[in-house]
């Protein structure tokens, strides 16, 4: 009796079920040796690689319709009365990262992440021209990507030289002058700046930067403003005032804030290089070495009181009785100690004599007059006989 056609199709559609849900194979192939497994199913590359690019491409396209629409429309800083111009110095080889950094510092942009995010998405920004930039608060991004990819014309300049022991009024006031950032800018960058070197970690909450503005030659671009002009000041200060000196610095004082405190004494007392080292020892023998109460810790420096009294246009005045007697945190003849803040910018040499002071038991000096600045160090021993009036 013959085989049924129908067993024989029943088996091989049984067969084909099994293969088929290994996943390896597709159904099965009659031959003339019986049925075998067929070829290894198909897949369609093609049309899974068709599908991911439509989904990138209609992805990337939302993108740059909401860049086109959103962003245009996101102000470049909230500023409240006029617009004010700002000049930006792009470095040769400065990245658009830097950039969009100096931006938003400048007050240019709210926010340089969204502002790079929008470059990146419009294909804008990749030719900024280096060379110095003016803007103005509230431009939109295309516009201010327009200034930055046109090539920028000489920009003047302003070389300004600070003296030793300069007060941070007298510092603006050079800037106002020269035509690089406005006095009130100035001041208040000075007072109430944002910046982050590492120097300026230990000073006290909401103190100012003044003490480290190092005094030095400078050229700035005219219009430059305030806030790179006394970043660039905080940054000199960096370059040359080592670790070393400012490891050595609270060490001695307990903070390197305290140090530049003593040195900006020492600036506007020492006449000579030479007697820097002595007046300090002068100083920090008062604070640290009286062992006869003689002092109490009682510095009597003039400068700190010539800073609570002085006024524009004389900031070091000559000092009365009455002015020793005035009622002032920074009147070291009644108050104890060193004075809240610096009362002047002092250079690197005078931090140096405030961290490393020369060796004495001097208690007393005075300057000497005609003698060019020198002064005489007594003892406490000699104090009675120091000639001249004791500091």
């Amino acid at each position: 009796m013959g085989r049924d056609p129908r067993v024989e199709k029943f088996q091989r559609l049984r067969q084909e079920r099994k293969t088929r849900a290994r996943g390896s194979y597709y159904g099965t192939q009659a031959t003339a040796a019986g049925n075998v497994l067929g070829r290894p199913r198909r897949r369609d590359t093609g049309r899974t690689l068709l599908s991911l690019v439509v989904f990138v491409a209609v992805i990337a396209a939302a993108i740059y319709v909401a860049a086109q629409l959103v962003f245009p429309r996101i102000p470049a800083v909230a500023t409240s009365g006029p617009p004010r111009s700002v000049t930006i110095n792009v470095a040769p080889g400065e990245t658009r990262d830097q950039v969009a950094t100096q931006l938003q510092d400048a007050g240019i942009i709210a926010n340089a992440t969204i502002f790079r995010l929008y470059m990146s998405l419009t294909g804008q920004g990749g030719a900024i021209q280096a060379g110095p930039h003016t803007l103005r608060t509230g431009m939109s991004p295309d516009e201010i990507i327009n200034v930055l990819s046109s090539p920028p014309p000489p920009a003047p300049t302003a070389t300004i030289r600070f003296s030793e022991g300069l007060r941070a009024e007298q510092i603006a006031a050079l800037l106002d002058q020269n035509g690089v950032a406005p006095y009130a800018d100035v001041m208040k960058e000075i007072l109430h700046g944002s910046f982050n070197f590492p120097f300026l970690a230990d000073r006290p909450a909401g103190a100012s930067v003044e003490g480290f503005l190092l005094p030095d030659t400078y050229q700035f671009f005219k219009g430059q403003g305030a806030h790179y002009a006394i970043n660039r000041m905080l940054r000199d200060f960096e370059q040359k005032v080592s670790p070393t000196l400012i490891a050595e610095g609270k060490k001695l004082y307990g903070s390197f804030y305290q140090a530049v405190i003593m040195a900006s004494i020492v600036e506007r007392e020492a006449g000579t290089p030479h007697d820097r080292y002595l007046i300090a020892s002068v100083y920090t023998n008062r604070l640290f070495h009286d062992t006869s109460n003689t002092f109490n810790k009682i510095l009597n420096a003039d400068p700190t009181v010539q800073y609570a009294v002085g006024k524009a246009p004389d900031w070091w005045p000559v000092l009365t009785d009455k002015d020793l007697s005035v009622d002032s945190p920074f009147n070291t003849y009644k108050n104890a100690g060193l004075p809240p803040h610096p009362i002047s910018n002092p250079g690197v040499d005078s931090i140096r004599a405030a961290v490393e002071p020369a060796a004495t038991d001097y208690f007393y000096f005075h300057h000497v007059n005609g003698s060019h600045g020198k002064s005489i160090f007594c003892t406490i021993q000699q104090g009675a006989q120091c000639p001249g009036t004791p500091q």
